[in-house]
């Protein structure tokens, strides 16, 4: 099974989801770089992708980023991802360690929503796309029609991060402390050990 990275924009609706929820299937493992309810925006999200299209990945330094992991049978929100506007790539499922022109697996159309389940699979015994999935989509909670009521914020700060091209991991120095992290609602993070 291949390891694969989904790229758009992603969602749920807000309560329990009219599409519910997804049971990780045995043998998946999902990264997820933003916390449930929060944005993640373009740069690191494009950042990271490119780093999983290289033809030898640094996949390790991108699970390094990752702040959410859940596994075989962990109970989740049932996800959307769909394609639109400010995307660098066109929205859909890729195959780790092939550029985006080649390694376009499922494309993602802007209308109607593929949900977690739709892309992964694994439900009623059915395969699964991968074994690895690197979910490059925001997890925003929708409140309504075009309303957002996520968090502007990424991973573990992520607007002060960056992933180079080596796949290693690039803090860049704000000057701040980690209680003034905390304070701005950040999560400290020290140097990436790759």
């Amino acid at each position: 099974m291949v390891d694969v990275a989904v790229y758009g924009h992603g969602g749920r609706e807000k309560g329990s989801s009219s599409a519910g929820t997804y049971i990780v299937p045995k043998g998946v493992t999902i990264y997820f770089f933003v916390a449930d309810g929060e944005l993640f925006v373009g740069t690191p999200a494009d950042d990271l992708f490119n780093v999983l299209a290289d033809p030898h990945p640094k996949d390790e330094a991108v699970r390094y980023f990752a702040t959410d992991v859940k596994k075989a049978y962990d109970k989740i929100p049932n996800y959307k991802c769909v394609s639109g506007p400010n995307l660098s790539y066109p929205a859909g499922v890729y195959q780790v360690g092939m550029k985006p022109d080649k390694g376009l697996l499922v494309k993602i159309p802007a209308a109607p929503a593929k949900r977690l389940s739709d892309i992964i699979g694994g439900m009623s015994g059915k395969g699964t796309i991968g074994s690895r999935i690197y979910w490059l989509c925001c997890r925003e909670v929708e409140t309504g029609a075009n309303s957002v009521s996520a968090k502007p914020k990424g991973s573990r700060i992520i607007a002060n991060q960056k992933v180079n091209w080596t796949g290693q991991a690039v803090i860049k120095d704000t000057g701040w402390k980690p209680s003034k992290v905390k304070e701005k609602k950040g999560q400290w993070q020290p140097k990436s050990p790759f």
